[in-house]
């Protein structure tokens, strides 16, 4: 996972994939990385953000291992793509336009296009926990805090034992200081964090809206 990948104008990123603790600067880092001047999504970086953004999920308690664990599960079926065919699984852009081309987006098998829109359904989760994190006072519940950003974005998508499932992960969530002190529990943190959260929101939502694009162009939101 730390293998440097230099494709399409993109520089060698190593965001400490290593790394047991959750470090939100190696996040804004892969997502940054992830957008390339030509308008393209490289799909290594953006891998490498989900990543580190499952170590975050690892720090939401034992509730949400079934999402960990599906988490990486996705990853790796992208990474296997990736490895597979580098040239055409460079960039999300040329992934889906290759899948598209070659009808692989109708076969059986998981397709990277299929596994990247459930990565992608969730990040807009994740990007509106993080906005209204940002926001919230020391006092606030988390649980709250998510369950309305997952009823705004992911619920959607969601069948009801899903959904059910989910709440019951997120009524464990803890107050808002408590987490801020999981991911950084030295002097300064809250004000560190806030930071970080918010350059997050501002790369991912790039890269999302880009990926969001493409779905749409290619006609791919609707794979089962």
């Amino acid at each position: 996972m730390t293998e440097q990948v230099q494709t399409n104008g993109a520089e060698p990123v190593d965001c400490e994939q290593t790394q047991k603790v959750f470090d939100l600067g190696s996040v804004h880092c892969c997502f940054e990385k992830a957008c390339l001047e030509t308008g393209e999504v490289h799909l290594a970086n953006y891998c490498n953000a989900w990543r580190e953004l499952n170590k975050f999920l690892n720090t939401l308690g034992t509730l949400f291992t079934f999402v960990t664990h599906d988490v990486a599960e996705k990853v790796d079926i992208l990474e296997t793509y990736l490895k597979s065919d580098p040239e055409n699984y460079q960039t999300i852009n040329s992934m889906l336009k290759f899948e598209v081309d070659n009808k692989i987006t109708k076969t059986k098998k998981p397709s990277a296009s299929r596994t990247l829109l459930r990565l992608h359904r969730a990040l807009v989760y994740i990007l509106t926990l993080f906005e209204n994190l940002s926001a919230a006072k020391a006092d606030a519940k988390v649980s709250s805090i998510s369950r309305e950003a997952y009823d705004a974005t992911l619920s959607k998508h969601h069948t009801w034992i899903v959904r059910k499932a989910c709440n019951l992960a997120m009524y464990s969530l803890p107050l808002r200081s408590v987490l801020l002190h999981r991911i950084d529990s030295e002097e300064g943190a809250e004000a560190r964090i806030v930071t970080h959260l918010t350059n997050i929101s501002s790369s991912a939502r790039r890269v999302y809206d880009i990926t969001e694009a493409l779905y749409t162009q290619f006609k791919l939101h609707d794979l089962p």
